[in-house]
């Protein structure tokens, strides 16, 4: 009867051992995925940065130069709703992955 109660105990222990693994893997996942969300954010804000100098340097036309600004602000306006969109949905997908955990 010991040896059973023994042999639970070691079982129970590996399973609490597995399950913390799993978190510390997931947590580095989801730091991971924040680092990398947010550097592709940096690079495409650099990006836009980048074409709004150079349409100020190359196009002398002011109307063209102008319309494109614009074009641009609208692609930088969306890009940062898509942004905000997806560190709700990601914030919501963490807070409920915890929880569930928890």
């Amino acid at each position: 009867m010991e040896q059973s109660n023994w042999s639970k105990l070691a079982n129970e222990i590996g399973e609490v051992s597995k399950k913390i693994k799993n978190k510390i893997h997931e947590e580095d996942l989801v730091d991971d995925l924040k680092s990398s969300f947010s550097e592709s954010v940096e690079n495409v804000s650099d990006i836009l940065k980048k074409i709004v100098s150079t349409i100020e340097s190359t196009i002398s036309d002011e109307d063209i130069k102008n319309q494109t600004k614009e074009v641009v602000a609208t692609i930088n306006s969306e890009f940062e709703q898509l942004v905000d969109n997806s560190k709700k949905t990601l914030e919501s997908y963490i807070n409920k992955t915890t929880s569930e955990e928890e």
